[in-house]
């Protein structure tokens, strides 16, 4: 997989380096296949995958199984290219927010609000690097196409996503600064944060939000933008 994705990336790092549009599918099979090693990729702070990210680097074993790295900028160069098709798109963007809600269910009922932080953060880096390549198909596509592109992916993410959860008990309010204690509360906002992730395409949230999610979007923002200024998300 990790031969393939350098091949892939040699490609797109040429001047006029452009994928053939057969790709597009496997790519994006292959890559939500791959998600846990995705997220580790994208979002810093694992050195395990620092270490192995050289293009030399074989993949390794550990308990949870096998794994392989590659430098941030290749994958996201080969994200970029499933982005044109809805249908390809969608496909990541789903397999993208099911590993985060599995990340956001498995911190435990009566954990600390640090417990959020490496899910949070995780999350927040590659939304944003999927919503930076959206972004820059936008530019391609022009106001009609965009219009077109942006109604089917929100359609076919939707078409698969479950209701979300009940959160008409108790809104959380704005002034607390800090995760509830009370794990009835706690639950509430892993919810309200769920649910929120889980939306991308929608203009506003689902949900009210406690003040825990602003730390995602500070996260989500950050790298958007960053891609976008530095330029690691480019048009073919």
């Amino acid at each position: 997989m990790k031969g393939i994705l350098l091949a892939l990336g040699e490609i797109t790092d040429k001047a006029e380096g452009e994928l053939d549009s057969a790709l597009a599918v496997p790519v994006s099979k292959a890559l939500a296949d791959y998600m846990p090693d995705v997220y580790q990729i994208l979002s810093p702070g694992s050195i395990d995958y620092v270490r192995a990210g050289a293009g030399s680097a074989p993949p390794w074993r550990d308990d949870d199984g096998i794994h392989m790295s590659l430098a941030r900028v290749t994958l996201l160069h080969v994200m970029r290219h499933p982005a044109d098709r809805p249908a390809t798109y969608a496909q990541l963007r789903d397999a993208a927010s099911q590993h985060a809600a599995g990340s956001f269910a498995a911190v435990p009922r009566d954990a600390e609000e640090w417990s959020f932080e490496s899910p949070t953060r995780e999350t927040a880096y590659v939304l944003g690097a999927m919503d930076a390549g959206a972004e820059d198909v936008q530019k391609d596509l022009g106001e009609d196409g965009w219009k077109d592109w942006s109604t089917d992916v929100f359609s076919r993410l939707t078409r698969t996503s479950s209701t979300p959860p009940s959160y008409q008990d108790a809104p959380a309010r704005q002034q607390p600064q800090r995760l509830p204690r009370r794990p009835h509360q706690r639950l509430r906002f892993r919810r309200a944060l769920w649910v929120a992730l889980e939306g991308p395409m929608t203009p506003r949230p689902l949900v009210p939000l406690p003040p825990g999610y602003a730390r995602a979007r500070h996260y989500y923002y950050r790298v958007r933008n960053r891609i976008h200024r530095n330029q690691y998300v480019r048009r073919y």
